[in-house]
């Protein structure tokens, strides 16, 4: 069974140290901060787990690259699956 995950820390691993967090509803915010002549291809998203089992237990830390251009062009809801720690 899918469900949201709140407190997800989102980090951009790869330009700055901009971050957010997941809500309860399992949605989050990360702005990339670059400059209008030079936006990436890609972008690389760090997920971290920031308060252990306060939302169901201990998830795994993800990596995803994300399609910047892809996003400009067609924006779609970016969908994370987190797995549980053994």
């Amino acid at each position: 069974m899918k469900v949201p995950v709140s407190g997800i820390q989102v980090t951009s691993v790869d330009i700055g140290s901009s971050s957010g967090e997941s809500d309860v509803n399992g949605n989050f915010n990360c702005q990339v901060f670059c400059s209008y002549d030079a936006i990436p291809e890609t972008v690389t998203l760090k997920f971290t787990d920031t308060d252990g089992k306060d939302n169901g237990g201990k998830f795994e830390e993800k990596i995803v690259t994300v399609d910047i251009q892809k996003q400009l062009t067609a924006p779609e809801p970016i969908v994370v699956e987190m797995s549980l720690e053994n």
